[in-house]
């Protein structure tokens, strides 16, 4: 994903909205770290996809998940509507939470 379908501009245009951090849950060189990521990422949201995608606020909330997507133009749109939603979470009394 990050090697083919990140680097394609409808992607990376999305991409270029969000603060991007990682959580490797198949480390090679950390093995030791992997039972903690995935207990991480399964408690948290459920899954335990890789790779898995997770959209958050500044402030924690989960706006969007999501996993592997080898359509570039899914994946752009499932970006899109995740930044459309925290651009919405912004405005007064909003509560949005998008799953897909």
């Amino acid at each position: 994903m990050e090697t083919v379908v990140f680097k394609i501009p409808q992607v990376a245009e999305q991409l270029n909205r969000f603060v991007r951090a990682r959580l490797h849950n198949d480390h090679r060189t950390r093995p030791d770290l992997n039972e903690k990521h995935i207990q991480l990422q399964t408690e948290r949201f459920q899954s335990g996809s890789l790779p898995f995608y997770v959209v958050l606020t500044p402030d924690d909330q989960v706006l969007a998940t999501g996993s592997y997507e080898s359509n570039p133009a899914a994946f752009a749109s499932f970006l899109k509507l995740a930044g459309d939603a925290f651009e919405a979470s912004k405005k007064p009394g909003a509560a949005v939470v998008e799953r897909r």
